[in-house]
């Protein structure tokens, strides 16, 4: 068709000279072209793929909620036996994580020529951008971190905070320990970065790289649905998405997220062998030492030649037009209600009593 040989900014991408407008970017009749839903068109379903993703999992784990309650003898043990509750943790994010995002993903393999997901499980291209990469992106979520620390912050100015759902580690056995770590640290970072940076990410990568990152970091932090993990999930999930485009390896974003998820499982587990022994004061020195040795990483990494470059191919769509077309639709509406919801129903004011009927699903989640 005869605007492929233009982008977005009107230059002729032959000789790259600028020229005129071209006709079909005028908001006046670019509409009347066929392109212009078609593209639409590829993003809404890859929009309710998403939701059908997100949707799968909260029925799941609503289901799973269902069974706990209906056993109490299975929730006592869930609540008082630390290394049960997180061996269950690792069959829970199977299910409700890897189970929906493999469906999808064959689904989308056998319907949507043109993606290949085989290229996500590459090896990265450099050792070198990896290491650079991993730190850079582990320095996005620890400052990340920081952030919901003062949205917390703000929350408490107002007598409201988020009813404490933290994982007990106390009396834990070296078995436990290992299983505790695997059902943090391991499991959620091959389960979610296979659900989010390589069956979400992968399709959306048509509409430009930079949308693939920020749309399937949204969709990351909606799946952690608590007031505090979705702000913190949608910060970090954008330093894992581009990370793991730039090397063209998801095991970037698996390596950034599993070493997150173990500084926090580790000192949890110090903090309760060793009480008596202060460890916030070495998580904040070590944290603030990776931010700062993050940042050179990610700077050396930005001026370095051998990272893959953003693509953004011509697209009669501008952005607004993608997000629109990606966030305004039924399903995905009623995806964001319901998790948003769900977020809210865990707020509660200062010292409240917390209200069982708020369900397990928020707590699993």
């Amino acid at each position: 068709m005869y605007y492929q040989n233009f982008d977005m900014n009107g230059q002729n991408n032959v000789n790259g000279q600028p020229d005129f407008q071209p006709p079909f970017y005028n908001n006046f009749n670019r509409k009347s072209l066929p392109a212009y839903y078609e593209e639409k068109a590829r993003i809404r379903k890859i929009s309710y793929i998403s939701s059908a993703f997100l949707l799968a999992s909260f029925i799941i784990s609503f289901i799973i909620s269902l069974f706990m309650r209906s056993s109490s003898s299975f929730l006592t043990l869930y609540k008082e036996n630390n290394t049960f509750a997180n061996a269950f943790y690792i069959l829970y994010s199977t299910l409700s994580v890897f189970l929906p995002a493999l469906v999808i993903n064959i689904i989308i393999s056998k319907k949507y020529k043109g993606i290949d997901f085989s290229n996500s499980y590459a090896k990265p291209q450099s050792k070198t951008m990896f290491v650079l990469a991993v730190f850079a992106g582990l320095a996005i979520s620890f400052a990340a971190d920081y952030i919901v620390n003062i949205i917390s912050y703000i929350f408490s100015s107002f007598d409201i905070e988020q009813i404490s759902s933290d994982k007990n580690t106390s009396n834990l056995s070296a078995l436990g320990i290992v299983v505790s770590i695997v059902a943090t640290a391991i499991i959620p970072a091959l389960n979610e970065e296979f659900a989010l940076r390589c069956t979400i990410l992968q399709p959306l990568r048509k509409g430009g790289d930079w949308f693939a990152i920020i749309t399937s970091a949204f969709i990351f932090g909606l799946l952690h649905g608590s007031p505090n993990q979705i702000p913190f999930a949608f910060i970090a999930g954008i330093g894992m998405g581009y990370y793991s485009v730039a090397t063209g390896s998801v095991f970037t974003g698996v390596a950034i997220h599993f070493l997150n998820n173990l500084f926090a499982v580790v000192f949890w587990i110090l903090q309760d062998l060793y009480p008596d022994y202060n460890f916030n004061k070495i998580s904040s020195i070590i944290m603030v030492s990776i931010v700062i040795i993050g940042f050179i990483c990610a700077t050396i990494f930005a001026l370095s030649n051998k990272k893959q470059v953003m693509q953004n191919p011509p697209s009669i769509l501008t952005t607004g037009d993608k997000v629109k077309a990606f966030l305004l639709n039924p399903p995905m509406i009623i995806t964001i209600i319901i998790f948003v919801g769900t977020a809210l129903l865990q707020l509660r004011k200062t010292g409240a009593s917390s209200d069982s009927s708020l369900g397990m699903v928020s707590f699993l989640l």
